[in-house]
């Protein structure tokens, strides 16, 4: 694998990547490999506009807030959706959590909650999506341009939500949406 070279993938300019950049891979130790896939990783995150070119991995891990959220829906959509959890199994196979974006919202006369019962529902959408280690997932998704994927629609219609399916491992899905929450 010599000759595979890491220019412009490390992460900081005093390693010794930046030193030294025909070093290989297979020169490498375990930590300038690390550094060097995080950045690029960010790199093609950035690049394909799933991530915001102004927030760094760091900034895109900083806990969520409701307002934070309700600004990311606007911004995307032009309106306040509704948002819940859903738990889906599949059987044989393995459980799915996502947080849905519901097809109802704040602007509509006849949604059902108030604006302070709203805030208050995204509070604690955010708060869970802080617990479950989530905030960059949903964030890169709402500051993502909205586009069709998938045969479903770019933004939430009667009937049809827009899912962000969470990465969690069954131990969290069992702790946190266990029997009863389907």
């Amino acid at each position: 694998m010599s000759g595979l070279n890491l220019t412009g993938f490390s992460s900081s300019s005093n390693s010794s990547l930046d030193a030294d950049p025909n070093k290989s891979f297979s020169d490498a130790d375990d930590d300038e490999l690390s550094a060097a896939l995080g950045k690029r990783i960010s790199q093609i995150a950035t690049n394909s506009g799933s991530w915001s070119e102004s927030m760094d991995e760091e900034a895109m891990r900083q806990p969520l807030t409701g307002e934070e959220v309700r600004t990311l829906l606007l911004s995307k959509y032009g309106k306040q959706y509704d948002m819940s959890f859903v738990k889906r199994d599949v059987p044989g196979m393995k459980t799915f959590v996502c947080l849905n974006i519901m097809w109802l919202h704040l602007e509509q006369q006849s949604f059902k909650m108030s604006v302070e019962q709203y805030t208050e529902k995204l509070d604690g959408i955010a708060a869970m999506v802080n617990v479950l280690g989530q905030t960059d997932k949903v964030r890169a998704f709402l500051k993502a341009p909205a586009k069709s994927q998938k045969g479903l629609p770019r933004r939430p219609v009667v009937g049809t939500a827009i899912s962000i399916r969470f990465d969690l491992d069954q131990a969290v899905i069992d702790e946190w949406f266990g029997r009863g929450y389907d």
